[in-house]
């Protein structure tokens, strides 16, 4: 019997092939290239902004909850200076100095001054508000001198 002669090209081919994976005789299906994972770096990059995002807006609200307290706080002092101010106002003038200073302006406590409009018409007469009987007197004495 004759031995078959081995065509040593395709036994090296064959030999390299079964350590490459098959890539000389293409024996896989369809070999493809990986393809780049597009979707996984554009959400990688989305999530990347949004969690960027959420902390630069938790610093904003730390600064601005920060400069509510601190108007807060100057509303509080304001607060108490006001009413500081008040009680001092309070007790400089007491209620019957002034009624006395407002009786020594003409002001009378059930009655009221003469107020004059201007108007254009000569014919409207000017306007009077109630004046009490003492009121009228005073201005009456107050014209004459």
């Amino acid at each position: 019997m004759k031995k078959p002669k081995i065509d040593r090209e395709k036994l090296r081919i064959f030999i390299l092939d079964i350590f490459h994976g098959g890539r000389e005789y293409q024996t896989t299906a369809d070999y493809k290239r990986t393809p780049f994972p597009l979707k996984a770096v554009a959400l990688f990059a989305c999530a990347t902004v949004l969690i960027l995002t959420l902390i630069f807006s938790i610093i904003k609200i730390t600064d601005i909850s920060a400069e509510i307290a601190s108007l807060r706080r100057q509303t509080v002092s304001l607060s108490a200076k006001k009413m500081s101010l008040e009680n001092e106002l309070d007790h400089r003038y007491s209620f019957a100095e002034i009624i006395e200073e407002a009786e020594a302006l003409g002001f009378a406590e059930n009655g009221g001054r003469v107020v004059y409009i201007e108007t254009t018409n000569s014919e409207d007469a000017p306007e009077e508000t109630e004046n009490t009987e003492e009121e009228t007197a005073e201005e009456d004495t107050s014209d004459e001198e």
